[in-house]
């Protein structure tokens, strides 16, 4: 009687504990996956929440994604722990990059493994590209640099329009 007591309490103070857990909204972004092979052995995928241009409401974003939505350098916090915040390179939960075997990103070494994807936009000149040890927090709002694994730079390029953020790997080598 005692053990199924414990147990009734237990999952009752669970469920309280639950519910006093406050998320940001989800904005109706879709989660997408994508996985390129390099070779025959080798993949990378890309886990992340894919927003669209045009808001939950109808309203059209155009022109209002960098600089605005996803401002430029690093951004203030209002939710989690860190005072400032890379953009999660995507929507909601972290973006997580998964590499099955050891690359060069840049020219710098990264050893395989799971990663969050962060990225500090900048208007102009190149962006930093951000992989923390840290896969498993919400989005940027606890990001610390402390569990940088490595930061490199890319100048990003204009590209074809597109509603939904989609990562795609358009320089297809059999080594790269």
């Amino acid at each position: 009687k005692r053990m199924n007591l414990l147990i009734v309490l237990l999952a009752l103070c669970g469920g309280l504990l639950a519910q006093s857990i406050t998320l940001p909204p989800s904005g109706n972004n879709q989660k997408s996956v994508v996985t390129q092979y390099i070779g025959s052995l080798a993949h990378v995928t890309i886990i992340y929440n894919s927003p669209d241009v045009t808001a939950p409401n109808g309203d059209d974003r155009s022109g209002q994604i960098w600089g605005q939505l996803v401002p430029y350098g690093m951004a203030a916090n209002s939710f989690g722990t860190a005072k400032e915040i890379p953009w999660r390179a995507g929507a909601n939960e972290n973006t997580i990059i998964k590499l099955s075997h050891d690359v060069m990103v840049q020219g710098k070494p990264l050893k395989a493994g799971k990663y969050g994807l962060h990225m500090i936009p900048k208007e102009n000149g190149p962006w930093t590209i951000i992989f923390s040890n840290n896969s498993d927090a919400w989005g940027s709002y606890f990001y610390e640099e402390k569990d940088d694994a490595l930061r490199v730079e890319a100048t990003p390029e204009a590209s074809e329009y597109h509603e939904w953020l989609t990562y795609e790997f358009t320089d297809r080598q059999p080594n790269s």
